[in-house]
């Protein structure tokens, strides 16, 4: 019997439709970093959700373990909102690589990120070192670019409140070299909003 592996993540799923003006704001960005020959690879819209615990690699055992302690746990846990606002770039906009969509740091998103992460801590292979930073990923560069003229019209954007009621375990899974994130078991949050 062979013990897959299975590369995992706890998220909160988003529909492009749950922000205001996102589709408008995704083709603006497409139509000037095409003009710039910027290489971006775009998130799909399928794609879209909020990493809340990052798991790494959990195998079949690692994974009968865990689901268990999810079941329980987060259903406990309350619904919140998300305030999604601005659009910026990991490295940096001076040598981006990452462009992401904010989302508020809210005390409701922060404890209940670190509520997710204490209940899965058993279950991280490699702690990241990083310190927590909620975002959206929108789109990879290949290399490093000046991102500050593609991003800064929409640098101090509100983009609206979603509404989370569900959290999503996502596998991630590459397809034609591209990340695809299935998700494997969802959970209604109690409804405190």
């Amino acid at each position: 019997m062979t013990n897959t592996t299975r590369r995992l993540f706890i998220g909160v799923p988003i529909l492009p439709d749950q922000i205001n003006g996102f589709s408008e704001m995704l083709k603006k960005l497409q139509i000037y970093s095409d003009k710039r020959n910027y290489q971006i690879k775009w998130t799909s819209p399928d794609n879209l959700h909020l990493t809340l615990q990052f798991l790494g690699n959990l195998n079949d055992e690692e994974l009968a373990e865990l689901i268990p302690v999810l079941d329980q746990e987060i259903t406990q846990l309350p619904n919140f909102n998300l305030d999604i606002r601005n659009v910026d770039a990991f490295g940096s906009i001076e040598k981006g690589r990452l462009i992401w969509m904010g989302v508020r740091e809210s005390q409701d998103l922060m404890e209940n990120q670190n509520r997710i992460h204490q209940i899965c801590k058993p279950f991280i292979k490699q702690e990241e070192e990083k310190e927590y930073k909620p975002h959206i990923s929108v789109g990879r560069l290949r290399n490093q670019k000046h991102l500050r003229s593609l991003v800064e019209p929409f640098m101090r954007k509100k983009f609206g409140r979603v509404e989370v009621n569900q959290l999503s375990l996502f596998q991630s899974v590459l397809q034609n070299r591209n990340p695809v994130y299935k998700s494997i078991k969802t959970w209604n949050l109690e409804s405190y909003l």
